[in-house]
């Protein structure tokens, strides 16, 4: 605050540096703030309430009452205006005195005691060109029509009395816009988006009254809405108002992001730091409010601290604590199947010291060891003595141990042809000897594998690859075998042999868990549809009935509730994943158990997906969006873009160009198994293949944008020609904002 400036002058200036700061792009878009939903009620309860447990009606009515102004925040986000909406406005008595020059601070009674209190609250005011808009939001989605005329007049009441409450705080909002100038625009609304307009005539109001109620039809048609009732009612505002317009505008920016009197916070308003807000909540498994929620369960003690992780959901619990030595656990992308492997191993060998355990990783680039290297500073904290192997050579998984072969060529004379024979097979491999060696002098062996075309992909051209791992396994006699993302070596339907060979291998880790623990990590999803491309089936898995003909269901395990994604980003994958499942066209009986269902574990909530359909694949375009949505993202500088991922399915030689100067490295979509990241931006080729999709997405935890193009050998590929892609696109609309582009510029562009 400078020398002589009054309060009001000091919001003004700091709501004008805001909007310049955040406000001022080019888009015509909807501007929120906060960035995204406030997370008010995040806990996910139970349906219904279970034995010994109390009731959790009232947490479940909140959890509603907070959804419905999800709805509400969605819908205005939809809007193809030029806005600014202030989500769950606050004002202390204090600013409801700005600029009265009669109102003393110091010497107001009110002003002192209610310091750190709120004067008054609004679910949304909306800052348009022309006027303000206030909506405030009612639930009432138990509204229900078949009841006796006794009960339909107690609803009305109930109805009624919702309605009267809100308008006395849309009055008291107006009346604040107006202190600052009684001739601004200001229209107010109550909306219910979960209640039907055949509920219009149960309002006990004036029919003007009633012509302020936003329905759930009007929710869902927003935008036609908005050109009837607010586009269409307000004129033009003359140079004179607009500019006061403007600086109310400034008033209420600045009032936003000053709390309880305290120092104007600006950065509330940056997507960077609200991202970085979340992706700590979600990376610490902070996914509850309460103590009494029968589906959260604090992380005990000391695996809290080792694994950074505050709660687990009841699947993971009752998992990991789970006496089973065999464990197959198979679960989508973000349902916390690394977390339960991480925390069993710190039980072994936490509770033992003579327990060992190998842990074994898939990459593509052996370079790549970042999800090992996570799972490496969990053990540090524990104070577990470990060491990671790298197959640099991936050939030391198949190559024999040149030792053995030459202690065995040494008896040549003494063996003939048949034990000669049987003594090379029964050698070890170079990495077996590797991973003896070093479990000597440590409780955790990370073993670091490779997959790629010419090694470990071969396991969708044939098993011998498998027979290779499985001899490997079987080697490890007396120590605990756990194996994360296993899907991405496991392409088996439509393999000659498979099933009797894939009996073989899972015959082999029962064989291994009768002495030890055998525990594998798999989406079966992710790996069948991979192989049903190239599956002459007819349409039953062969996967599904090999595993669920072998498995019982103590041993088939599945988590279906995804934690490391935000609410909304779960939702999308959630789509994608019914989609596929939809596409395999699956006959098993055990569907559920295979290809478990996926849903939220939480309600945290988080931008929409962006997905980007270009028509044609033009890089001028493409490098356009591209450097548009990284600035959304870093332009304010509150985002390091070391924690921004990029994966492709193509080199794009102008993503390469632009992330030249930062700290940003591309990666394949193949690679990037295991990887995650708070943000996702990046492109994909546009396809059959909504498996791709799905995991590209999966990589990110709070935000994800999408580029999708024609593949580079099908240039004249049009979305009509992708029957699925288009079904798929279809159905993400509620939960994704999908721009499509006709042509080669950004004016050929579309929503929906």
């Amino acid at each position: 605050m400078t020398k002589n400036e009054t309060q009001y002058e000091k919001y003004l200036r700091n709501g004008k540096d805001i909007f310049d700061t955040y406000c001022t792009a080019e888009d015509k878009q909807p501007l929120l703030f906060p960035r995204v939903p406030q997370h008010k009620y995040i806990d996910l309860y139970p349906d219904q309430d279970l034995p010994g447990t109390g009731s959790f009606e009232n947490d479940r009515n909140q959890q509603l009452n907070y959804e419905a102004e999800v709805k509400v925040y969605r819908a205005l986000e939809k809007l193809d205006k030029n806005i600014i909406v202030l989500s769950n406005f606050e004002y202390s008595h204090f600013q409801y005195h700005l600029g009265d020059l009669s109102h003393d601070k110091r010497k107001c009674q009110k002003c002192k005691k209610m310091a750190a209190n709120r004067e008054g609250e609004c679910d949304f005011v909306v800052i348009a060109p022309n006027c303000f808009v206030v909506i405030e939001v009612k639930n009432m989605s138990h509204i229900d029509p078949d009841i006796t005329d006794k009960d339909k007049q107690f609803q009305a009441e109930a109805l009624t009395n919702t309605f009267k409450k809100s308008l006395q705080q849309r009055k008291k909002m107006a009346e604040l816009i107006k202190r600052f100038s009684k001739r601004l625009t200001v229209l107010h609304f109550t909306a219910y988006p979960n209640l039907e307009k055949r509920f219009k005539n149960d309002f006990q109001i004036s029919g003007n009254n009633k012509s302020t109620i936003i329905f759930k039809e009007d929710i869902d048609d927003f935008s036609k809405w908005w050109e009837d009732n607010v586009s269409d009612l307000v004129m033009n505002l003359s140079p004179e108002f607009r500019t006061k317009q403007e600086e109310v505008r400034n008033l209420f920016l600045a009032m936003w992001c000053t709390e309880k009197n305290k120092a104007c916070d600006k950065s509330k308003c940056s997507l960077g730091r609200c991202i970085l807000n979340i992706d700590e909540q979600l990376r610490s498994g902070r996914f509850t409010f309460r103590t009494n929620n029968p589906e959260v369960v604090p992380t005990p003690p000391p695996y809290r601290n080792f694994l950074g992780v505050y709660n687990l959901n009841m699947e993971q619990y009752d998992l990991i604590n789970s006496t089973e030595t065999f464990q197959w656990i198979n679960g989508p992308a973000g349902t916390g199947k690394t977390v339960v492997l991480m925390a069993k191993i710190l039980q072994l060998v936490l509770s033992d010291g003579n327990n060992k355990a190998v842990l074994f990783n898939f990459t593509k680039l052996i370079e790549d060891v970042e999800p090992s290297r996570r799972q490496e500073k969990t053990l540090e904290k524990a104070g577990v003595k470990h060491i990671i192997i790298c197959a640099t050579d991936p050939d030391t998984l198949f190559t024999r141990s040149r030792p053995h072969i030459l202690e065995i060529n040494a008896r040549v004379e003494e063996l003939d042809e048949e034990e000669w024979e049987k003594s090379m097979d029964n050698a070890p491999s170079e990495l077996y000897c590797e991973v003896l060696k070093n479990l000597v002098d440590h409780q955790v062996v990370i073993v670091v594998l490779p997959y790629n075309e010419k090694h470990l992909d071969a396991f969708d051209q044939d098993l011998h690859s498998c027979e290779l791992l499985q001899k490997l396994l079987t080697s490890l006699q007396g120590i605990n075998i756990f194996i994360d993302d296993f899907q991405v070596v496991m392409n088996w339907d439509g393999v000659e042999g498979c099933k009797e060979k894939g009996y073989v291998f899972i015959e082999s880790l029962f064989e291994l868990s009768k002495t030890q623990h055998v525990w594998v990590a798999c989406d079966m999803v992710q790996c069948n549809y991979n192989a049903s491309k190239e599956s002459t089936h007819d349409g039953d898995s062969l996967i599904a009935r090999l595993f669920t003909e072998r498995m019982s269901s103590q041993h088939l395990t599945t988590l279906s509730k995804t934690l490391r994604n935000t609410y909304d980003l779960s939702g999308t994958l959630t789509v994608i994943r019914e989609h596929i499942v939809g596409l395999m066209n699956t006959k098993t009986k055990f569907v559920n158990n295979v290809f478990p269902s996926q849903s939220p574990g939480h309600y945290i909530h988080g931008p929409k997906t962006v997905i980007h359909f270009l028509e044609t694949g033009h890089d001028k375009l493409m490098s356009d969006i591209f450097a548009k949505e990284l600035d959304k993202l870093c332009g304010d500088n509150m985002l390091d873009r070391n924690v921004v991922g990029v994966v492709h399915n193509e080199y794009i030689y102008f993503t390469a160009d632009m992330l030249q100067s930062t700290d940003i490295e591309p990666k394949e979509l193949k690679s990037s198994y295991s990887a995650e990241w708070p943000l996702r931006p990046g492109g994909r080729e546009y396809s059959e293949d909504s498996e791709n999709l799905y995991f590209a997405i999966s990589r990110a935890r709070v935000k994800c944008t999408v580029i999708m193009y024609p593949c580079v050998d099908a240039k004249r590929l049009r979305l009509c020609d992708c029957r699925h892609l288009n079904t798929l696109l279809k159905k993400l609309e509620d939960c994704a904002d999908i721009t499509r582009y006709r042509n080669d510029t950004s004016k050929g562009k579309e929503k929906g």
